[in-house]
């Protein structure tokens, strides 16, 4: 069932790159602690005490990935909230507490945290930085679903950096490489195809003018 569900994207993200251990999606389980407040109030701290004793450390590699984990499910807290600063500090720190060699699936998710969170404050470079290397964390973990899907991110902060001719690149690549995986892949397509559309016809209205404008200065010359 678990390995349905991370195939399908539904509502879990692993968590270790032996995919045993997972959480649900931040969005999935935000949804899930609002429904544990509105229904149990006063049972809150005793659930999650018994929750905690779950985590059993089996070996010693599992152990030194905890403080990653951690400053991971932190980042995803306070980006829940609203709360720009401390997402970037903890997303950082599940940089620095994860070498770049291993767990590749927490600096993956780290870097797209920092992506969309420095998108949203307005800071395009520092958000084309780190949604490129969620891209190429995710195509080092072999996980070619999200590389294609999150082509689309990418693309709309190259449009708000004014890089148009990239950002037909950065489309062209994501449906290549998408042309070449299985009908499952075949699904996260279309809003490519899309924003490739939308973005061909914003360059023909900015081009236009261009080409006005050398037809009339020929003119004159003439």
């Amino acid at each position: 069932m678990l390995k349905t569900l991370e195939r399908d994207n539904l509502f879990i993200v692993p968590l270790d790159n032996k995919h045993q251990w997972y959480r649900y999606y931040h969005l999935f389980a935000d949804v899930l602690q609002t429904r544990l407040i509105e229904e149990l109030p006063t049972q809150l701290a005793t659930l999650h005490q018994r929750a905690s004793t779950w985590m059993v450390v089996v070996d010693e590699a599992q152990f030194r990935t905890l403080p990653a984990m951690i400053a991971l499910v932190s980042a995803q807290n306070t980006q829940a909230q609203g709360h720009i600063p401390n997402t970037v500090k903890f997303a950082d720190l599940t940089l620095k507490l994860s070498p770049e060699e291993e767990h590749s699936v927490y600096r993956a998710q780290a870097a797209v945290l920092l992506g969309f969170t420095y998108w949203a404050s307005g800071d395009l470079e520092a958000a084309h930085k780190a949604m490129s290397d969620w891209i190429n964390n995710m195509q080092k973990a072999g996980n070619l679903y999200f590389v294609i899907a999150s082509a689309f991110a990418l693309a709309e902060i190259l449009v708000d950096q004014g890089q148009l001719h990239e950002t037909v690149r950065t489309y062209q690549n994501a449906l290549q490489l998408a042309s070449e995986q299985d009908n499952q892949v075949q699904r996260v397509i279309s809003h490519l195809y899309l924003g490739l559309a939308m973005l061909y016809h914003e360059m023909d209205d900015q081009e236009e003018p261009a080409k006005k404008q050398r037809v009339g200065s020929t003119k004159c010359i003439s």
